[in-house]
């Protein structure tokens, strides 16, 4: 996803019409980009420690671990994955870009 971002941002702000990289445009690529990815990693972090918090208490306690696995195994077989996966595969960074750099620049350069 970081270097996706990174990359479409910096060709749509710094490369020049000739095809040469043209510096004036990175500082705004940068704000965007550092936009985009706080509030993305924000997210992944949030379901990490959820994560960690689970596992942690799974260690904590061979009951839980128990209850858990046969969770973990019944959410898998119904959605094909964990639920508190979702945000991660289903996330399509270039739609989430595009709607940003419309707003950012009112089209997208292609």
């Amino acid at each position: 996803e970081d270097a996706g971002i990174a990359a479409h941002l910096l060709k749509d702000y710094c490369l020049a019409p000739n095809g040469e990289f043209d510096i004036s445009g990175f500082p705004k690529a940068m704000e965007i980009y550092q936009q985009k990815r706080i509030t993305r990693t924000r997210q992944v972090l949030g379901l990490s420690k959820g994560l960690g918090k689970t596992q942690q208490n799974r260690a904590d306690s061979w009951w839980y671990n128990i209850y858990r696995e046969w969770q973990i195994r019944l959410q898998v077989w119904i959605y094909d994955t964990l639920p508190c996966m979702f945000p991660g595969t289903r996330y399509d960074f270039l739609k989430d870009l595009k709607s940003v750099l419309l707003t950012a620049q009112g089209d997208i350069k292609s």
